[in-house]
């Protein structure tokens, strides 16, 4: 087995704009889902917002993704786009950045 294959277990894509975290990709291959990578993964992104100033956090995602995940990590919806391609939803989450959001995903999120 080609030995970078063997450690491909996530991607995670990001950018800062305007004092915002853009969560724009997050792949967890499916040997390594339930584990908490993609928690932990998202908390290094936001801390690493934080210290850069950022107040905030936003993504999407559709109804046959992860939805739920980020719901637990404290994201909430404020859109949706019915009949995306005709059959899905599109969902846009956000969540305030701040030391106190922080300490509830610390807290129990899984």
């Amino acid at each position: 087995m080609n030995r970078c294959a063997a450690i491909k277990a996530a991607h995670l894509f990001i950018q800062q704009r305007r004092g915002s975290l853009e969560i724009q990709y997050l792949w967890i291959d499916e040997r390594h889902r339930y584990g908490g990578l993609g928690r932990r993964l998202i908390q290094q992104a936001e801390a690493e917002a934080i210290a850069r100033g950022c107040h905030q956090a936003y993504l999407d995602t559709f109804s046959f993704q992860a939805l739920g995940f980020y719901q637990k990590l404290g994201y909430r919806p404020y859109g949706h786009l019915a009949g995306y391609a005709h059959k899905h939803t599109r969902y846009y989450l956000a969540k305030p950045l701040s030391d106190a959001s922080r300490q509830h995903e610390n807290n129990g999120a899984a």
